[in-house]
């Protein structure tokens, strides 16, 4: 008998609460700001393991909405970022292995599609390299 995967418990209201500092602030350290994006919240992306196998929920899932949220925060006073912040997505998520987990794949396909369409609204030079 498999029991639910719970080791994200918190972490969606956590990141619920982050996003709400990050509205709200005027603050605007990009030292701060990159080491948030780029130690903290991008390796929230790192779990790959169900909740429950049977349902194909991923653990991710539990949280990604309000993880993807703050991240688009950041990016947004950050755009020349998106391309950094999409390459250590692909690189590090560990997706195209065999046996990946497929609905987390779905996940960072449209997460990364969000970034991209940031990039394209705000500033097309970021894409020249």
């Amino acid at each position: 008998r498999k029991l639910e995967n719970t080791s994200a418990a918190g972490i969606a209201m956590t990141l619920r609460l982050l996003l709400r500092i990050l509205q709200g602030s005027s603050f605007s350290n990009a030292a701060v700001h990159r080491h948030l994006l780029f130690r903290q919240l991008i390796p929230l992306h790192q779990p790959n393991s169900m909740v429950l196998w049977r349902d194909q929920t991923c653990l991710l899932e539990l949280y990604h909405e309000p993880l993807v949220q703050c991240m688009a925060v950041l990016l947004q006073k950050h755009t020349e970022w998106i391309p950094l912040t999409i390459q250590a997505l692909l690189s590090g998520a560990d997706i195209w292995s065999p046996g990946s987990n497929t609905p987390k794949i779905v996940l960072l396909l449209h997460q990364i599609d969000t970034f991209v369409s940031m990039g394209n609204n705000n500033n097309t030079e970021i894409w020249k390299p």
